[in-house]
């Protein structure tokens, strides 16, 4: 059974009581709190999916420090933040720190309910991963996210940015020379290169950033709340942490390099297929200027 219950911290009085009936009757249980260490109380009594915070609590003036403080506190809830638009920058700190969505102020009641429902319907993908013993959205080789999470994700990601005037960024990288590894040293030390990779990607992105395998030799980053100068400083810091690593197996140092692809939503498309498409045609672009370099339009 689907855990509806949500912990809604406003401390306008009338806009608290407003959103909470408007949930009640969409079938939600809510806990309208006015500041966090009311929430803390409701925590302790119940198993919340949604907690919704304001940008800023009595407690905080920070998103990130209520998000900090909700993270030691619960890890199994999904948190997202109300902001107003002079506050954006800090709903991105909110989401870079481990919140999983935003909603702009005053509320809009329909775009309220569209977030709670995206968000539960990622928490349902990461509990049927975690559910099984060998996850439909692992890839088995790197242990990373496969490309069907990779498909969720951008799904989710395209309908959230569609909301507001916000960008993301995909990164497409891919492996310059994976035919001659494979061919030169195997396919088990060309597989266990791969997983470094992987982990060598995965720990230099950011916490709100979905880490996949996209393919064979391909792996893809989606940036939240990122534009393409930012996506730009992230990919070209890939880029120097693979040149640095030292991938066991391999006799020389600079015998793996990858080329990096990049399109951003919406200035380089509004659907699945365009941002994936104008992403590969930077990479081949990449390819084609020498490689071991990020190329973006």
């Amino acid at each position: 059974m689907i855990n509806k219950n949500i912990v809604f911290i406003e401390s306008n009085e009338f806009t608290r009581k407003m959103v909470e009936t408007d949930l009640l009757k969409a079938g939600y249980n809510v806990a309208g709190v006015s500041s966090y260490n009311e929430a803390l109380e409701k925590i302790k009594e119940d198993s919340f999916a949604v907690i919704i915070t304001e940008i800023k609590t009595k407690e905080f003036g920070k998103a990130v420090e209520v998000i900090r403080k909700f993270r030691q506190k619960n890890s199994e809830s999904r948190i997202i933040v109300a902001t107003n638009y002079d506050s954006i920058t800090q709903a991105a700190a909110a989401l870079n720190e481990g919140a999983h969505d935003y909603i702009m102020k005053p509320f809009n009641l329909h775009e309220l309910r569209m977030v709670i429902e995206n968000t539960l319907e990622m928490q349902k993908v990461d509990s049927e991963f975690k559910d099984k013993e060998m996850s439909a959205f692992k890839d088995e080789v790197t242990r990373i996210y496969n490309y069907t999470y990779f498909e969720e994700t951008l799904k989710i990601e395209i309908n959230r940015s569609q909301r507001y005037p916000s960008q993301f960024t995909i990164l497409l990288i891919d492996v310059d020379n994976f035919k001659y590894i494979t061919n030169a040293y195997g396919k088990e030390t060309a597989n266990s290169v791969l997983k470094m990779l992987g982990e060598v990607v995965y720990a230099g992105a950011r916490k709100s950033d979905c880490v996949c395998r996209f393919g064979p030799d391909e792996f893809s980053v989606i940036l939240p709340e990122t534009k393409k100068d930012g996506a730009f400083i992230m990919g070209t810091r890939l880029l120097s942490l693979i040149r640095q690593e030292n991938f066991i197996g391999l006799k020389h140092r600079n015998e793996l390099t990858v080329s990096i692809g990049m399109s951003a939503f919406p200035e380089d498309g509004k659907s699945h297929d365009e941002l994936i498409e104008t992403a590969k045609n930077a990479l081949k672009e990449a390819k084609s200027l020498g490689k071991n370099r990020i190329v973006f339009f």
